[in-house]
């Protein structure tokens, strides 16, 4: 649907973070349009300001109690997803079972997911 969006965190996560959280939840692209489960839904949305909606996000983790470590927990499942999304699979040869095309979004969502 025209103006319709994913979740507003991953839009906040992109043009609402400062760098330095981006390069922590190892976000190369700020476009939206690079990740595959948001290629669907509109950039930005009428009436909503990502930099204050993600400024709006933290005081209410902070009213929450959340602690800085479980606000970044929180940031890198959300992360996770939008590089799991790009993450590309190919047919074996002669079979039917898939491998990974190219590991590095993969790598990118065991990193920050803590998973080996």
């Amino acid at each position: 649907l025209e103006g319709e969006r994913n979740y507003h965190i991953f839009y906040q996560i992109l043009y609402g973070a400062d760098k330095a959280l981006q390069d922590k939840l190892l976000i190369e692209s700020t476009k939206s349009g690079d990740y595959e489960i948001l290629k669907k839904g509109a950039e930005r949305a009428d009436g909503i300001n990502d930099v204050e909606e993600f400024k709006i996000t933290e005081e209410a983790a902070q009213t929450l109690g959340f602690t800085n470590e479980e606000k970044m927990g929180m940031y890198k499942i959300c992360a996770a997803c939008l590089h799991w999304g790009n993450s590309k699979f190919k047919q074996r040869p002669r079979e039917e079972q898939a491998e990974v095309a190219d590991p590095k979004e993969l790598d990118k969502v065991s990193f920050l997911l803590s998973i080996s």
